[in-house]
């Protein structure tokens, strides 16, 4: 693995920082994504600063979608995250995670 210069990998870490902040505030949907980089800020690699780059996309292509909330009953809660953002090469594996 190609490991990022100094500066560039400070900026890595700063990004993912502010990016964990995001995900307990208001954008709960990257979270999965969010703690695998925080893994990654020690020595992150440029594959690491690929999928840095990929989720910053993401939230620029949803920051105008509404979250819809629906009720079919009270006492049952749902919820669903794509949480790999299609990070694998031909796009047709992807991991999701569900809590009811």
């Amino acid at each position: 693995a190609t490991f990022l210069p100094e500066e560039q990998a400070v900026l890595f870490h700063h990004v993912v920082a502010q990016l964990l902040f995001v995900t307990t505030r208001a954008r709960r949907d990257i979270q999965t994504t969010v703690a695998f980089l925080t893994t990654r800020v020690k020595r992150p690699d440029k594959d690491d600063w690929g999928k840095l780059k990929r989720v910053l996309k993401y939230l620029k292509g949803s920051r105008r979608l509404k979250l819809s909330l629906s009720v079919d009953n009270l006492s049952i809660l749902k919820w669903w995250v794509d949480a790999s953002h299609a990070v694998h090469k031909d796009c047709k594996s992807h991991t999701s995670m569900g809590m009811t």
